[in-house]
């Protein structure tokens, strides 16, 4: 028996997490589809999710054992992935660490409004351009499932929009143990 390629593996992946997320109408659906999935198609030690909830950012973070994306506080995000954070949501551009490339990130944007972006390191892994266009297809896809939650929480009458963004739901902002 033939082994199958790696690249058409994470393919079909990439196109099962569209699909998953495709139904997706809750928040706290989203986290747990995107921690559990996105492990299988780009490798990380660790990987975190940043989300403009209202005037500010809200994160989250998933290492490569656990399966669901839960909330940090930003003081508590390491250091690589704050400055990659950072640069991406200010300059609304990818952008990575190292060469080598030892972490990657990709900016969420629905047109453009800024929604957040999504974070990716490995100490093992060295990240190539194959990687960079996966993870900027894993952003389009959180970014129009983030868009179409706080679509249907707006048409709901649950939605609170803040000033920096188009629509984000409510959801989000009650999902997140903010730390002060």
């Amino acid at each position: 028996m033939i082994a199958p390629d790696p690249a058409i593996v994470r393919l079909n992946l990439l196109v099962e997490l569209l699909s998953e997320l495709a139904d997706v109408t809750e928040f706290d659906s989203l986290l747990r589809i995107a921690g559990g999935r996105v492990r299988w198609i780009v490798d990380f030690d660790r990987c975190t999710l940043a989300v403009l909830c209202g005037k500010r950012y809200c994160y989250w973070t998933v290492a490569r054992a656990e399966d669901k994306l839960h909330p940090i506080c930003e003081l508590e995000l390491a250091e690589e992935h704050h400055t990659l954070l950072t640069e991406v949501l200010e300059n609304a551009a990818p952008g990575f660490i190292g060469r080598p490339v030892r972490a990657l990130c990709a900016p969420l944007r629905s047109g453009a409004a800024a929604l957040g972006a999504i974070c990716f390191s490995s100490t093992q892994e060295r990240y190539e351009y194959r990687e960079l266009r996966f993870v900027h297809h894993i952003a389009q896809c959180l970014s129009s499932t983030i868009t179409r939650i706080g679509l249907k929480h707006e048409a709901d009458g649950n939605c609170v929009k803040p000033v920096e963004a188009d629509v984000l739901p409510q959801a989000i902002e009650t999902s997140v143990k903010l730390r002060g």
